[in-house]
């Protein structure tokens, strides 16, 4: 059925049917674009994962995965620090023009920020052999490594991730990391499955 509206006499009548139109037509405008903007945004993820802390296995797998990705795509901060203890630190060593290696020492959110040029060229960076040791709640991982700057491009670097996790009955935690980069200085050992 068509609506059919008659315009009353009086500029007040007028007034009114003026305010009652605008109304409608604000209430068909604008509350479609809502619902679709509620629709476009997908469910929070609420982490930790029970995948990425369950397990040995899983968090090294969740160690790369969030640090890996494409040029300039925001790496998944919020799940690398559910990674973690509230507490941890992350120890990259880098090394100076004469190949001194020098400590630098960062929260998860300052190692973000920090890693920002490097993720915004590509980056990806894969285990490539595991030596773990593990005493009551205490573990120790040296996981080798290889970076490029897209999944099958060519290998731009290796080393050894130096890792220490806590497990605490439930969950395995992150306390802390640091690692160095292959050089002619520091050749990779074989031990570590790698062969030269």
């Amino acid at each position: 059925m068509q609506a059919q509206f008659t315009i009353p006499a009086s500029s007040t009548g007028k007034q009114i049917l003026v305010i009652l139109l605008a109304s409608l037509m604000l209430l068909i405008t604008v509350f479609p674009m809502r619902a679709d903007a509620a629709a476009a945004v997908a469910p929070a993820t609420t982490y930790p994962l029970a995948a990425d802390v369950s397990s040995i296995d899983g968090i090294m797998h969740a160690y790369y995965e969030v640090v890996s990705g494409p040029p300039n795509t925001p790496r998944n901060i919020a799940r690398d620090i559910s990674l973690h203890h509230p507490r941890a630190q992350i120890f990259p060593t880098v090394h100076e023009k004469n190949g001194d290696p020098r400590l630098l020492v960062f929260s998860v959110q300052e190692f973000h920020v920090w890693s920002k040029p490097v993720y915004d060229t590509g980056f990806y960076e894969r285990e490539i052999a595991r030596e773990v040791k593990s005493f009551g709640s205490s573990t120790h991982i040296w996981s080798t490594y290889e970076t490029r700057q897209t999944p099958d491009g060519e290998v731009t670097s290796r080393g050894i991730n130096n890792i220490q996790l806590y497990f605490d009955g439930q969950r395995y935690w992150i306390l802390s990391e640091t690692w160095d980069s292959e050089s002619p200085r520091n050749p990779l050992p074989t031990k570590n499955g790698v062969s030269k």
